[in-house]
């Protein structure tokens, strides 16, 4: 077994190759510093929010629901003609509400499309629900924060929402399948069939145990949109983000329109774009678009058994570097 003994460097000024080295760190440490500050930086945000939650959504995302909208918009305009009615609430007073705020492009591009009157304020939304100082509007769109139980909290929201008023929930396809979902959709059915009650009070949590038949959606006016191609989410510090600059995540748009299945279905008709409209959780399954427990497993294998099938293939530079010779 050959030796090699590893010189040490000399003291003294430093070659030019390791001079270049150090200056690259320096300034990858520069640069880090730099998204400290910008992720730390005091007064970004009036409320509580984790730094990898801020992906913007992309104006294609909004595009594709925008013909949705306009429709919606239309309605609003017609139901507020009626005698009686002493502001109408036209089409340019129709009233977008995304709670959460980001980098406030979520109202640049809903006015881009032709949608100007949009809320979307760098506001804590939850304080404004405790204080009951939500503003007013027409229709949700917003794309929530992914972590923590922000989901969770904007759902009940929506149950809680006297008007049961329309929404577009922009969130990953995986949520379909989670049981907060299907509570959710219970409870909006329970919603729908207790209506006449005042005050009744209907949480998440009542539904926990309940069966949730394959006609839920249906029932309750709500239905997937999913686009043709991976939505790009970028972060709002854009490449100088920590961790990753583009989500890593497929979304698709949850919509929901209580006013009954026949409102949903108009409403479905408008959407445009290279997507696929699904009426249920079965509909995702098989068009693809989600995966079932044995699908997962054998995508997992067939991944593993690739990967084997490459490291055998591929020569590891550890085989060339000899074992070190252990002490007796």
């Amino acid at each position: 077994i050959r030796m090699v003994r590893i010189a040490k460097r000399p003291a003294g000024p430093c070659p030019e190759s390791v001079t270049s080295v150090e200056s690259a760190r320096a300034k990858a440490r520069n640069g880090r510093g730099f998204e400290l500050r910008t992720r730390h930086k005091p007064g970004r945000w009036t409320f509580e929010a984790a730094y990898g939650d801020h992906y913007q959504t992309p104006r294609s995302a909004y595009a594709d629901i925008a013909p949705a909208l306009q429709f919606l918009a239309s309605r609003c305009a017609c139901e507020a003609d009626q005698p009686g009615d002493v502001e109408p609430n036209g089409e340019s007073q129709f009233r977008i509400f995304d709670p959460y705020f980001c980098s406030g492009s979520c109202k640049t591009h809903l006015e881009a499309l032709g949608l100007p009157n949009v809320v979307n304020e760098n506001r804590d939304f939850y304080a404004d629900v405790a204080a009951q100082q939500v503003p007013e509007f027409d229709v949700m769109v917003t794309n929530p924060p992914f972590s923590s139980d922000h989901k969770e909290r904007l759902l009940q929201f929506l149950i809680d929402d006297p008007q049961q008023r329309p929404f577009f929930l922009l969130l990953p396809s995986w949520v379909a399948q989670r049981s907060y979902w299907r509570e959710f959709l219970a409870a909006l059915r329970h919603r729908s069939d207790h209506r006449h009650e005042i005050n009744s009070s209907i949480r998440l949590a009542d539904f926990q145990d309940t069966s949730t038949s394959d006609s839920l959606e249906k029932e309750v006016g709500v239905f997937y949109w999913c686009p043709g191609g991976k939505y790009r989410f970028e972060h709002v510090d854009g490449f100088k983000a920590q961790g990753r600059a583009k989500a890593p995540f497929d979304a698709m748009w949850f919509v929901g329109v209580p006013k009954g299945p026949n409102a949903a279905k108009k409403v479905r008709l408008k959407l445009q774009g290279e997507g696929m409209a699904a009426a249920s959780l079965s509909q995702l399954y098989k068009e693809g678009v989600l995966l079932t427990k044995r699908e997962k497993k054998q995508r997992a294998k067939e991944m593993q058994r690739s990967w084997k099938v490459g490291v055998r293939s591929c020569p590891t530079a550890s085989a060339d570097v000899p074992r070190k010779r252990q002490r007796r």
